[in-house]
Formats: C-alpha cells, sequence, structure tokens
C-alpha cells in the first residue's frame, strides 16, 4: 500500500510486464536442468549439472537480447511500453539473474543449506521493497523495475559468494556436462 503513494498506476502496469516477461522466460531460462541438480548421487555430476544450467542461462539470454534486439519495435508497440522498448537489456539481463538464482537455490538446497536460502529470501525481499520505496520517495517513476533487478543483482552476487567455496573445480569438464545433459 504504500509504494501506491509514490507509483502511478501506469508504473504498476509497466512493471507487471517487466516481471510477467522475466518470470515466464526465466523459469526455464536453465533449460529446467537446475530441477536435475538435486538427481545424481555423485556431487561430480551435480557439479557438472550446475554447470550446464549456468551455460544455458547465458546462451537463453543472448538469444533473448538477439531477439529483443530484432524485434523490439514489433513487441514493444503493441504494449505502448517506452520504457521497455527504450530499455528492453533490461529483461535479458533479468532473465539471466533469475536463472543463475534458481540453479544456485537448487545447489544449497542439495547442499542442505536451508539458512542460507532463507536469508537469501530475506534479503532479496527487503531490497526489493526497500529500494522501491526509496526510489519512489525520490519520484523515479521507474523505481519498481529497479529496485527488482537492484535485488536480482545483490542476490546472484550473493548466491556466487556462497557456493564457490562449495565447488570442486576440479570435478567439472565437458565430457560430465555432455554426459548429464543427454541423461537429464
Amino acid at each position: 500500500p504504500i509504494l501506491t503513494i509514490y507509483f502511478s498506476p501506469q508504473d504498476f502496469g509497466v512493471y507487471g510486464l517487466y516481471i510477467s516477461i522475466c518470470s515466464i522466460i526465466g523459469a526455464v531460462g536453465c533449460g529446467k536442468y537446475e530441477v536435475a541438480i538435486m538427481l545424481p548421487k555423485k556431487n561430480k555430476d551435480a557439479v557438472n549439472i550446475l554447470i550446464l544450467c549456468l551455460i544455458i542461462s547465458f546462451s537463453i539470454s543472448i538469444i533473448c537480447f538477439s531477439t529483443l534486439n530484432v524485434f523490439n519495435d514489433l513487441l514493444f508497440n503493441i504494449t505502448n511500453s517506452d520504457f521497455l522498448n527504450n530499455y528492453y537489456i533490461i529483461i535479458p539481463i533479468s532473465i539471466l539473474l533469475i536463472s543463475i538464482n534458481q540453479a544456485c537455490i537448487m545447489w544449497l538446497n542439495r547442499l542442505k543449506r536451508y539458512n542460507t536460502i532463507a536469508s537469501q529470501n530475506i534479503i532479496k525481499s527487503t531490497t526489493n521493497s526497500g529500494s522501491s520505496l526509496l526510489l519512489g520517495f525520490n519520484n523515479i517513476s521507474f523505481g519498481l523495475i529497479i529496485g527488482n533487478i537492484a535485488s536480482l543483482l545483490l542476490i546472484s552476487g550473493w548466491n556466487i559468494f556462497k557456493i564457490i567455496p562449495t565447488i570442486n573445480s576440479k570435478l567439472i569438464s565437458l565430457t560430465d556436462i555432455k554426459k548429464n545433459y543427454k541423461k537429464y
């Protein structure tokens, strides 16, 4: 309710469009391989699936960026969204961050780091709401989107910081990545 004081219905509409696009594509941004992180008995296979998820996430983001770059006018003229038409680059970046976070959460879940996942959710929610409120207070009309991106960036850094020490880089191999790609 507090955010409605600072943001117009149009701002919430553009934010809803942005969230819808990013959530739908971000949900499959890892090719749903993040679910397979939990399945292998050996950590070697799980690590290689995590790396596979990151590779797919980057690939999907590049495809999304290329598609938006080519069809930008066609896609966003339908919605009459000048912000997304001009700043479409935020969509592939957000999709990449969402996908990376999903893979990291599944990795942390595999390691039974439930407190880390809970802390991450609290930080993400607080950052998103707090930065949106602060930007709205400063009359920045697209503060909802900027707040969401800020929370995604912070959580991506948090997740990467938390999972890097848990990964044995000696277990990563292109052969195992391909094997797990085919298997799952």
